[in-house]
């Protein structure tokens, strides 16, 4: 009589590789649900930083050279919905340390996505901290200060003009000139 022939391997093979198969499914049911319910990496929230334009505000004087009694004008935008701006020149970029300087009056301005603005002041022929300063010829910096709705104001950065020697035209006393 014969033999009869038992498989091989193979079955047993295939059951191995069921297994397997079977371990890392029942691994994987068990692991996945951990790492879906687990947190998300840490990432540091950024945030802006208070009282800065989203994006850069500019602006410009002209002209570049002005006389005492002449007209100056600030143009620009702020970089955020300002409702007011503060203009003022000096001949120190920080004027709380310098004795020439002037605050013109504040300007109320229609309220724009980005807060446009134009001020036209004239140079006065004294300066107003302290009263009665004489203003004279050379190099000064034109400051602007946009103020949101809160009362919050975002200094910009400062510009150089020149104001230059010349009769007052109107815009304060003196003239520098005979009658």
């Amino acid at each position: 009589m014969g033999r009869r022939s038992v498989p091989k391997l193979p079955r047993i093979r295939s059951g191995r590789r069921l297994l397997a198969a079977s371990v890392l499914a029942l691994a994987a049911m068990l692991v996945m649900p951990g790492m879906a319910a687990a947190d998300p990496p840490f990432e540091p929230p950024i945030a802006e930083p208070p009282n800065l334009a989203p994006i850069a505000a500019s602006f410009h004087v002209s002209p570049v050279a002005v006389p005492v009694g002449g007209q100056l004008t600030y143009q620009g935008f702020c970089g955020f919905p300002a409702v007011e701006v503060s203009v003022a020149i000096a001949t120190e970029v920080d004027p709380l340390f310098e004795i020439t300087h002037i605050f013109f009056p504040e300007t109320t301005l229609t309220p724009t996505p980005f807060g446009v603005f134009k001020v036209n002041v004239t140079i006065p022929v004294t300066g107003n901290t302290p009263p009665g300063t004489p203003i004279p010829p050379g190099g000064y910096f034109a400051l602007v200060s946009c103020i949101d709705a809160e009362g919050v104001g975002t200094v910009l950065p400062p510009t150089f003009f020149e104001i230059t020697a010349g009769k007052a035209r109107g815009g304060g006393r003196g003239g520098g000139g005979r009658g």
